[in-house]
């Protein structure tokens, strides 16, 4: 298992964003490029996926989330920004039974289940 953790750590998962059509540019690709890069560094993405990997080395799957919150730091009550969470219980991730990829790729939905309190 180290073996395959050091592989995890010396991969540096990300997001590579390239224009592909023709009105498309590398400036709009970098501008997006850095404004995931602040997303991912912003909300701890790389603790966020570990978590998810270690999952998945121990009981064959892992999840995390990319979801949105509001943002305590701005004015308007209403403004919301783009967070990667980790998800604690994976056995709480349903995911779409007619899925037949293998990463579920191709999943109409999934669901995040939770306990409520009575």
């Amino acid at each position: 298992m180290a073996i395959v953790d050091a592989q995890f750590r010396a991969a540096h998962l990300g997001v590579n964003i390239h224009p592909i059509s023709e009105d498309a540019t590398d400036d709009t690709a970098e501008v997006m490029q850095d404004l995931y890069r602040a997303i991912e560094r912003d909300s701890n993405a790389s603790q966020a996926r570990w978590w998810a990997f270690d999952r998945a080395k121990q009981c064959g799957r892992g999840y995390y989330r990319v979801n949105t919150v509001y943002n305590d730091a701005t004015d308007d009550p209403f403004d919301q920004k783009i967070v990667i969470q980790r998800i604690l219980y994976q056995s709480a991730v349903v995911m779409d039974p007619a899925a037949t990829m293998a990463d579920c790729s191709d999943a109409q939905f999934a669901f995040l289940t939770a306990w409520v309190p009575m």
